[in-house]
């Protein structure tokens, strides 16, 4: 991975700098001040609560016409329509700010966002993947984002979302653009044919796909093979539900334990009830596959709702298709599943870089974006899988008697469960603590747990010799990345 450490200076100091400042002063917090704020200008600024008023903003970022450059991951164009819309509205009140969005796959946008930043020039605003916020935060590069998170009121966000990865030494470097849970979608109807109940331990869930799997015609379960993204996805899950972690307190690799031989273990059994060839699916194949027929199960997320409507709409409702109750634990898990299933959180923050041109613009942007009649829009274009990040927006009449929403309730109450229970985290973080890890990018990106797993599973090598082998590797590799570390 690049370890270009920028420097840039500025000259004029940020809104939030001058608002931190000045707030300690009588005159400030009596309602009105006459500043310059870097443009030669002596405008009158009202103050209400330390916050500027629109029609000052107004005139304050529309001094001069700018463009912010925005990227994301949601290339689907129902998103990019939503996405214009809120653009639009937003230039009708600084019709000088050009905002130019470009959606793009999550593997394709990491890699641009990397080579972006070598080159110092990132976008101004971008999503970045929960494990890559709190490195990004590390080599100082994010802006804080603290005002998006108070204008919108911080105890109205899911306090989960809100902070893991995102809050780094009291301060906020990312904001979620939505969220959604990691779910095993089954075949309803194929199960209770069958008089099958649903798993709540891996034991049961051999069992259960045993009882499923009827290749060719279909087979009991999918797991993507590559990327090997999807691969670090479903291991540490695996690792969770077994009861464990795969980093140490001091953020280094903890992989040589029983709960990690025993993820391997689980890994390797699961492939008796996939598809030959699984090792070169794709996640896309198989949202294809459950929706098909192909698959009786497999662990996906809401947007594979669209997939069944397209493959089969004759049976696209919940009788035939139903999300697990709750994920099946390991034998070493400290509880039940009820209690102490563990599975995935998505939710790409929206993060702000410094070495971007426009900060002040880019945080009022993103405060636009999450007032309830711009952000519903956002969640509306994919309804069961772009989950709000706000309490009374996910609590309102109008976002639950959407028509997916109603009809695929199951599916929205179930990720609420998860969250509200802690039983996700993002991508390998298996405890809050492990958000704060500095190298989760670069680690994440190594390939180093997909290899740990093909070794086991597609080479045949031990869980032990693997798990040693990528432990190893995993602290070589963090020995390269420390000096990227910002000091202090």
């Amino acid at each position: 991975m690049h370890q270009h450490k920028p420097q840039w200076t500025t000259q004029r100091k940020t809104r939030r700098e001058f608002l931190q400042g000045a707030q300690s002063r009588r005159e400030f917090l009596s309602g009105t001040l006459k500043a310059g704020l870097g443009l030669g200008l002596g405008y009158t600024i009202t103050v209400v609560n330390g916050q500027l008023q629109a029609g000052e903003m107004k005139k304050k970022l529309g001094s001069k016409p700018v463009t912010l450059n925005i990227w994301h991951t949601e290339p689907n164009p129902k998103s990019q329509e939503a996405f214009a819309e809120i653009i639009a509205d937003f230039q009708k009140i600084y019709p000088n700010i050009t905002i130019k969005q470009q959606g793009m796959g999550w593997g394709e946008h990491e890699n641009q966002i990397l080579a972006a930043l070598a080159a110092g020039s990132p976008p101004d605003i971008s999503h970045a993947i929960q494990y890559v916020t709190p490195s990004l935060y590390a080599k100082g590069l994010l802006e804080p984002v603290d005002e998006v998170i108070n204008s919108i009121g911080k105890d109205n966000i899911f306090p989960h979302i809100r902070d893991v990865g995102a809050l780094q030494d009291g301060h906020w470097y990312g904001i979620t653009h939505g969220w959604g849970a990691d779910i095993y979608l089954y075949r309803l109807d194929w199960a209770e044919k069958k008089g099958l109940k649903e798993s709540e331990t891996w034991e049961e869930m051999y069992a259960w796909l045993e009882a499923l799997n009827e290749p060719p015609g279909h087979y009991g379960l999918a797991l993507t093979g590559t990327p090997g993204f999807f691969v670090n996805e479903d291991v540490y899950m695996f690792v969770g539900q077994n009861g464990g972690g795969i980093w140490k307190d001091d953020g280094r690799p903890n992989l040589q334990n029983d709960h990690v031989y025993g993820a391997l273990e689980h890994y390797k059994k699961l492939t008796k009830y996939m598809a030959p060839g699984w090792l070169s699916h794709k996640y896309v194949d198989n949202l294809a596959a459950i929706a098909s027929g192909k698959v009786a199960c497999t662990t996906t997320w809401g947007r594979t709702v669209g997939y069944i409507e397209q493959y089969s709409p004759d049976i696209a409702d919940p009788e035939h298709f139903k999300v697990m109750d709750y994920k099946p634990v390991g034998p070493l898990a400290k509880g039940p599943a009820k209690t102490h299933m563990f599975t995935q959180n998505d939710g790409e923050q929206w993060v702000v870089y410094k070495q971007g041109k426009h900060i002040e613009e880019s945080i009022e942007f993103l405060k636009f974006f999450y007032k309830d009649e711009n952000y519903i829009k956002w969640c509306d274009s994919v309804p069961i899988h772009i989950l709000p990040i706000t309490i009374s927006l996910f609590n309102s009449e109008q976002y639950l008697n959407h028509p997916e929403r109603k009809k695929w309730s199951h599916w929205l109450k179930t990720q609420r469960i998860y969250l509200e229970n802690k039983f996700v985290m993002p991508l390998i973080m298996n405890r809050e603590q492990d958000s704060h890890i500095p190298w989760l990018m670069e680690v994440a990106n190594s390939g180093i747990l997909p290899d740990m797993v093909f070794d086991v599973v597609d080479k045949g090598m031990s869980p032990q010799e693997a798990a040693k082998k990528a432990e190893t590797r995993i602290n070589e590799l963090i020995d390269q990345v420390l000096p990227t570390i910002k000091k202090g």
